[in-house]
């Protein structure tokens, strides 16, 4: 199955998870423009900060889920403010960024080396009192279940390409490190993707915010503005520029 092909299939699966969309637009009412999401992919929520009149760009590491993004914003081909990059190294002017959103618990997915690259780049673009705000899914919670989830069926949807997909879900604990696979299973073809979140303790992320000149504004366990706690679903954090 080619790259392509993989990120239609992830389009449609992710496409169906709307819990953070409300947030993320307000949380970018609340910052002046422009507002630059990082990990963008098929645009799940870049299209909805679009669609509510925010002034937003995007950036992704993979061409395929940009190609599906621009398909599905503007299928006459017009142009579409996102680029391929590296969230570490942005290419963007200093202090030139009112917002830096990082959604879809992916930076949990840099270890800590990768993590203190990009929290200095995001430090760097962002104008004095910019925000910075991402989701992780709670390490606390993670360490709490069992340590391996057997393939099961989450959901079936309509393939892209026709017919029907179903989507299987299992992951795997080993020390600090949670893998999450999902199988995409089609009438013509079959493919895996895993993700590996790191496990990092809430205060050594705060830590590491501050470190860098971050002060928090805001912690929560949901997209509802409700508290982190220990078995809240997410870690969701709101840092300032100092």
């Amino acid at each position: 199955m080619n790259a392509l092909r993989r990120a239609r299939l992830y389009h449609a699966h992710h496409r169906t998870y709307t819990e953070d969309l409300p947030f993320w637009v307000e949380t970018a009412s609340r910052y002046p423009p422009p507002v630059l999401e990082l990990g963008c992919g098929t645009g799940r929520v870049f299209r909805a900060l679009r669609e509510a009149g925010r002034s937003a760009f995007g950036v992704d590491l993979s061409p395929e889920m940009l190609r599906v993004l621009r398909k599905e914003m503007t299928p006459e081909g017009e142009a579409v403010p996102v680029f391929r990059g590296d969230a570490r190294s942005l290419g963007v002017a200093a202090a030139s960024l009112g917002l830096v959103i990082f959604p879809c618990n992916t930076f949990s997915t840099f270890d800590s080396s990768g993590r203190a690259a990009l929290l200095g780049e995001i430090h760097r673009v962002l104008r004095p009192e910019g925000g910075f705000v991402f989701s992780a899914p709670n390490p606390l919670l993670l360490q709490e279940i069992p340590s391996q989830g057997g393939l099961r069926l989450e959901m079936t949807l309509p393939d892209p390409a026709g017919g029907e997909m179903r989507v299987f879900s299992a992951w795997e604990r080993a020390g600090t490190r949670f893998t999450i696979r999902w199988v995409y299973e089609t009438e013509r073809d079959r493919c895996a993707c895993a993700t590996t979140h790191l496990l990092e303790p809430p205060e050594r992320t705060l830590k590491a915010l501050r470190a860098v000149g971050f002060t928090i504004a805001a912690l929560y366990g949901d997209f509802a503005g409700g508290d982190f706690e220990p078995f809240a679903p997410y870690l969701v954090v709101e840092a300032r520029k100092c």
